[in-house]
């Protein structure tokens, strides 16, 4: 069988021009024999020609004299036959161009420094790639795309017009069921997008992880009198540079479907890339995330997780995240509505929006890990490049882990050390509580040294007490002079346990707002606010403002069940137990009572204005305020009853006289 090549030059014209259509030099080797000639060729002859013969290999030593844009170049690709690569022969090892006639002199196809002519060129270009030199610009024999759409006469109009289209989309479910069922059998990869409609499916494409060759033994390309199987090749332009060793770390938020919403976020917040791209298979969305950094993460809102999320996230080599709970949409609205304004980001739809929620929601969750990381590094002084312990930690490594095993890696490669960038104003003001905990530390530090230094003191003195045994004066001297030393440190020991206090309830408060503000974010915990008769002379005005419906007590007898009803407030919840004679009367007024709730809904008392509770005391509260309510109108009633037996009993007693 033989193997063929067609080296390729530009004679005249150019693929820009509209006026002058390109012409080409052509020379076709088989197994290393020179064989023909083609002297100024259109491009449609030369494609003609590669379908006729099949050449393993079509060589070029400028793309831009085949295509004048990345479109039409790509529009090449699939024009070429299965077996044809078309190579780029004079490209270096890092993307850049060489000069074809040093190469051509490495290889000893020429003496001199002369410029060949263009079949010359053609000439050189074909042995050259025979010798197996250059690049492949396309891949091609990996992945195939097979659609199944309906043909193009729509069949009859007026009243069977839509019977025939539910027919037609029953024939592409069926089509695709079947496929799938071939597919599975032949034990190959795929994934598959649906365009539904009434009655059936618009379209199915089908993303086969297999040569086009290997999907024929199973499936073969077809047009039925309603629909169309179509198999072409997935066409990808390779990169011919060389990746830049120090990515920056990215976040993707992605929304799989027919309709594959993309987000790709910086690790500082900063939107690189939003779209939605239609029938992507893995190795485009691969490649076009690739091309903006290396994914530490890739973040969906869809549960559970896609089976084609899990392979996008293994084939970048990424952790996936999906959010706690559910996101509404109009929280994603909101996320949307803040990257337009402060970003100026144009959002297409629906699937983007939702790419670029779940790309923010991972962004958040890592975001104080992030600020940990640079608080540590601008406090040691450490000059290593921040971005690369980033890296680390958001893979999972602790922040000491991340530094010291970076360090390492510069030691071994002997890489220059990079200064870390300074902290801004704003993020310096989101560590004020750190700072005053590790001033808080340091005061601890000085009062030991000073405790130290007040015990090496005292064992002087008691050796000195020691030698002066004999004088009693000196005795009482030295005693005297140890029990102050003895006060001092005591005092010194009292304060030191203060500092120590004060720096756990400083742990303690920063602990208990992070996880508060992170549950209150989440919506597993709501605010009730007081209404405690002690700060009624100002709560009371703050209630009518506020118009709240609940408040929260410690005791039902310092508040007022007038004032609560003239405020508006519906039930009220105690943190402690209640006398049920006041409950009662609470009642009867028509305000609910949830007493002892503390322990019942998890509440924690905040600055002793604030109850954080379960939302299900919700609930609970509303059942109150209701049964409240039926409380006061069965009063009411039972108030209006006995006045109305009173009248009767009066009217009786005056029929009587």
């Amino acid at each position: 069988m033989k193997e063929c090549v067609i080296g390729v030059d530009l004679v005249s014209g150019s693929p820009q021009s509209r006026v002058k259509s390109p012409l080409y030099s052509a020379v076709i080797l088989c197994n290393g024999d020179y064989i023909k000639e083609l002297n100024k060729i259109s491009l449609a002859r030369l494609f003609r020609i590669t379908w006729e013969i099949k050449p393993s290999v079509i060589a070029v030593d400028s793309l831009q004299e085949l295509a004048s844009n990345k479109k039409l170049l790509m529009k090449i690709g699939e024009l070429l036959p299965p077996e044809t690569s078309l190579v780029w022969i004079n490209v270096g090892e890092e993307g850049h161009p060489r000069k074809l006639i040093d190469m051509a002199q490495e290889h000893k196809l020429i003496d001199d420094a002369r410029k060949p002519s263009s079949m010359q060129t053609a000439y050189i270009l074909a042995i050259l790639a025979k010798n197996g030199v250059g690049k492949p610009v396309f891949s091609k024999n990996e992945i195939t795309k097979l659609v199944i759409r309906k043909a193009r006469v729509e069949g009859k109009g007026g009243m069977s017009s839509n019977r025939y289209k539910r027919k037609i989309r029953s024939v592409i479910k069926q089509l695709s069921s079947e496929i799938q069922s071939s597919l599975k059998n032949g034990g190959l990869e795929y994934e598959v997008y649906y365009k539904r409609s009434i009655g059936g499916l618009e379209k199915a494409v089908f993303i086969i992880y297999a040569p086009i060759n290997e999907v024929k033994k199973l499936v073969s390309q077809r047009e039925y009198q309603d629909a169309i199987i179509e198999l072409k090749p997935v066409i990808r332009i390779l990169s011919l540079e060389e990746k830049e060793e120090d990515e920056q770390p990215i976040i993707v938020g992605v929304d799989p479907g027919y309709n594959f919403g993309l987000a790709i976020m910086s690790i500082e917040g900063k939107v690189l890339y939003i779209d939605t791209v239609r029938e992507a298979s893995r190795a485009e969305i691969t490649d076009l995330i690739s091309k903006y950094g290396k994914p530490v993460i890739i973040a969906t809102d869809v549960h559970p997780v896609p089976e084609a999320v899990r392979k996008l996230a293994s084939s970048l080599n990424a952790k996936i995240f999906t959010p706690y709970e559910e996101v509404e949409t109009r929280l994603k609205r909101e996320i949307a509505s803040m990257y337009s304004s402060t970003q100026n980001i144009v959002i297409k739809d629906s699937h983007s929006r939702d790419a670029l929620a779940a790309a923010y929601i991972a962004y958040r969750e890592i975001r104080r890990k992030l600020l940990e990381t640079e608080e540590y590094l601008r406090k040691t002084g450490l000059n290593i490049p921040i971005k690369k312990v980033q890296l680390k930690v958001v893979e999972g490594k602790s922040i000491a882990d991340a530094v010291e095993e970076l360090i390492n890696e510069m030691i071994l490669t002997e890489e220059a050390i990079v200064p870390s960038a300074p902290l801004t104003r704003q993020e310096k003001s989101s560590k004020t509580l750190i700072e005053v905990i590790e001033k808080l530390k340091l005061e601890k530090e000085l009062l030991y040294k000073q405790i130290q230094k007040k015990e090496e003191e005292i064992r002087r003195l008691e050796e000195e007490l020691n030698k002066k045994l004999s004088s009693q004066e000196s005795i009482i001297s030295s005693d005297r002079r140890i029990e102050s030393l003895y006060n001092a440190l005591s005092t010194i020991s009292t304060k030191l346990r203060e500092v120590e206090e004060e720096l756990q309830a400083e742990r303690s408060i920063k602990s208990f707002f992070l996880d508060t503000i992170k549950e209150l974010s989440l919506n597993r915990k709501i605010v009730i606010p007081r209404c405690d008769a002690v700060i009624k002379g100002f709560l009371e005005e703050k209630l009518k403002e506020a118009k709240v419906n609940y408040c929260f007590a410690e005791k039902l007898a310092d508040l007022n069940s007038s004032i609560l009803v003239e405020t508006g407030i519906k039930s009220i919840i105690t943190i402690y137990e209640c006398e049920q004679s006041l409950k009662g009367s609470f009642l009867e007024e028509g305000v609910g009572v949830l007493c002892d709730a503390k322990s019942q809904y998890n509440c924690e008392l905040i600055n002793n204005e604030l109850l954080v509770c379960d939302p299900k005391v919700i609930n609970t509260l509303e059942k109150e305020a209701e049964y409240a309510r039926e409380t006061k109108i069965e009063k009411e009633r039972t108030k209006i009853l006995k006045l109305l037996m009173e009248y009767k009993e009066g009217s009786r007693k005056k029929e009587a006289t």
